[in-house]
């Protein structure tokens, strides 16, 4: 039995630094973009370090692929993905064909509509209540 969990002990550390290898955060830079702002996706990893070599979008679904670099510490890369309208954005980050192993790859973000919903003031509403009163108690008065 202690044979055993040496053996699996061992296989779960020789295989760590080949997880590792994609191991990444990403983060959406403004953390509540609104219509108007310019997204970021702040993208770090032991194996990126350079610019992604494409950003493609589909739709509303963004792709980024990165070259892979030697692992030289937790480096990250901003990726400007412009201003962009309302809706839900869907992204997928790979790092030479594979994915980025990262709690949030895939992920998606949203962007809000800055339209403001008109309301009236309390002022507006008591005005309101008051006349719908008044046409209320002229209608009960008129059936009678």
């Amino acid at each position: 039995m202690k044979h055993k969990l040496t053996l699996v002990g061992l296989v779960c550390v020789l295989a760590l630094p080949a997880a590792a290898d994609h191991l990444g955060i990403v983060e959406i830079l403004p953390a509540q973009p609104r219509e108007g702002d310019s997204v970021t996706l702040r993208v770090g990893s032991v194996t990126i370090c350079f610019e992604p070599t494409s950003v493609t979008r589909v739709g509303n679904h963004f792709v980024l692929d990165f070259p892979g670099c030697p692992a030289t510490g937790i480096s990250a890369v901003d990726v400007s993905l412009g201003p962009l309208p309302p809706g839900i954005y869907t992204y997928e980050i790979q790092v030479v064909g594979e994915p980025l192993l990262a709690p949030d790859n895939p992920g998606s973000f949203a962007v809000l509509s800055t339209a403001t919903v008109p309301t009236l003031t309390p002022a507006s509403l008591a005005a309101l209540a008051f006349l719908v009163a008044v046409a209320g108690a002229w209608m009960m008065a008129r059936q009678t």
